[in-house]
C-alpha cells in the first residue's frame, strides 16, 4: 500500500519538478525509501514543505499516516529553525548543525566530521551491547580460544563495523 501511495505521490512531485537530475539515465532523485523509513530531498524548506503537505495527503487518503514524533528535518542551513510546520498541521523537529539522526543503521546530519563521530560511537555502543549480551559465551575459559574468537568475529565485529564503508 505504501508503495502505491508513494508512486502516486512520486507523479505528482515529478510533474512539478521537485526532483533532482543526477545525470545517470536513471530516475530523478526525490526520495530513497527502505520499508517505511523514508528520506525526501528538495532544494527549499517550502518546497520539502509542499513535498510533505503532498505526502501526508497522499497516504491519508489510503489509510496511512505520518508518523511526526519521528519525522525530522534534515538541512544543510547554518541556523535552522527549531520546527517547521507544514500547511496541513505537521509540525516536525529540524536537527540542529550538532545533531544526527539514525536512519538504516547510520548516523546522518549536517555537521560533517562530528557526524562521523557520533556513527562511530553509536556502533561501538551497539557493539558494546552485543558483546556483554554474549559475555558468557566469549568469557567461558571451558570454550576455546579459537571458537570464542570466531564468535566474535560472527556476532560483534559486523555490530562494530556495519556501514564503515561509508
Amino acid at each position: 500500500v505504501l508503495q502505491w501511495g508513494m508512486s502516486v505521490w512520486r507523479q505528482n512531485a515529478e510533474a512539478r519538478k521537485c526532483s533532482f537530475d543526477l545525470g545517470d539515465n536513471m530516475a530523478f532523485l526525490l526520495d530513497l525509501r527502505f520499508a517505511d523509513d523514508i528520506r525526501l530531498f528538495a532544494r527549499t524548506a517550502a518546497e520539502a514543505m509542499a513535498l510533505l503537505d503532498d505526502l501526508v495527503h497522499r497516504l491519508q487518503n489510503i489509510g496511512l499516516q505520518v508518523n511526526t514524533a519521528k519525522t525530522f528535518v534534515l538541512t544543510s542551513e547554518v541556523q535552522p529553525p527549531s520546527f517547521l510546520a507544514t500547511h496541513n498541521g505537521c509540525k516536525l523537529r529540524a536537527l540542529q548543525q550538532q545533531e544526527a539522526h539514525k536512519w538504516l543503521g547510520c548516523m546522518i546530519g549536517a555537521a560533517g566530521s562530528r557526524n562521523t563521530q557520533l556513527d562511530l560511537q553509536h556502533h561501538f555502543q551497539a557493539a558494546s551491547r552485543a558483546f556483554h549480551a554474549d559475555k558468557w559465551i566469549l568469557c567461558d575459559k571451558g570454550v576455546s580460544v579459537v571458537h570464542r574468537l570466531r564468535y566474535f568475529e560472527k556476532a560483534i565485529s559486523p555490530v562494530a563495523c556495519f556501514s564503515a564503508s561509508h
